[in-house]
């Protein structure tokens, strides 16, 4: 590794796909967005949050270079909310998700997303890896619309074929 570059994502022959390839996909992903920071300002970072859990330097390359998966959420969080920090990224801030007809929420976390893939990482569950589209500002989400999950009524006859101006009620 030459000096300067941080540590790469392992190749596919090193972590194969599964969940644990898509547990350290987010978290170079966000690695990314923080361009690729050196381990002790990631530790830094973490010593200037309120954080349940820890990780020392050498946790998070072993993290990192896929070595080991932490048994812990608060070590994994002591990892990926440093990170978030660094890359000014809310881990709160919500996106909408293309599930690749799989279904499942159609907004989540940075921080619900991590925690997904943790999960099945630590389970081995093969779950379905959906990608984020965008970002979604809180205020966008549909909260409760009622219009949103009315069915149309059927048509009453006349040119409409299926097409009906009666409200769904």
């Amino acid at each position: 590794m030459a000096k300067g570059r941080g540590i790469r994502m392992p190749s596919l022959e090193e972590i194969p796909d599964g969940p644990h390839r898509f547990l350290l996909a987010e978290l170079h992903h966000m690695y990314r967005r923080a361009s690729r920071p050196v381990l002790r300002a990631i530790v830094a970072q973490a010593d200037r949050m309120d954080l349940e859990g820890t990780a020392s330097q050498e946790t998070i390359r072993r993290v990192l270079k896929g070595l080991t998966v932490p048994e812990r959420w608060s070590t994994l969080w002591a990892i990926y909310a440093p990170l978030c920090a660094l890359a000014d990224i809310d881990p709160d801030d919500l996106y909408e998700e293309d599930h690749g007809g799989y279904g499942g929420p159609d907004y989540i976390t940075h921080r619900e997303e991590l925690q997904r893939r943790w999960n099945a990482a630590m389970d081995g569950d093969d779950l379905p890896i959906p990608s984020r589209t965008k970002y979604v500002p809180p205020h966008n989400v549909p909260q409760n619309d009622p219009w949103a999950s009315a069915t149309p009524a059927p048509s009453q006859g006349g040119f409409g074929g299926g097409i009906s101006d009666d409200p769904p009620f």
